[in-house]
């Protein structure tokens, strides 16, 4: 296993056990985090540092736009309103949904 694919693991079991920390450490050290990790982070953030979440959520939807060539303006709302939605406790929905945009704007 690369260096990198290491650190990938480190950044996901971090995530998996919740510890942001190891998780900003590791992101640190990846090169690029695709959207879906990215958003893995943005939701702990959400649950575990709220006060830091809305920023990190504004950032990774601008990522969407500049990444997701045929987001539309509908769908663009969307996933404002389910990030919006990830600092409610049935987050299930929200998240499914950003999963499908985060996927789709490779």
């Amino acid at each position: 296993m690369t260096s990198e694919g290491r650190t990938y693991a480190r950044f996901r079991r971090a995530l998996d056990r919740g510890n942001i920390v190891a998780v900003e450490s590791a992101i640190r050290e990846i090169k690029h985090v695709n959207l879906s990790d990215a958003l893995d982070y943005v939701d702990l953030l959400a649950q575990r540092e709220p006060h830091r979440f809305e920023r990190a959520a504004i950032r990774w939807h601008s990522r969407l736009e500049r990444e997701y060539a045929g987001l539309t303006f509908a769908q663009s709302l969307l996933a404002l309103s389910a990030l919006q939605a990830l600092r409610e406790p049935d987050r299930g929905t929200p998240l499914s949904i950003l999963r499908y945009l985060a996927k789709h704007g490779r």
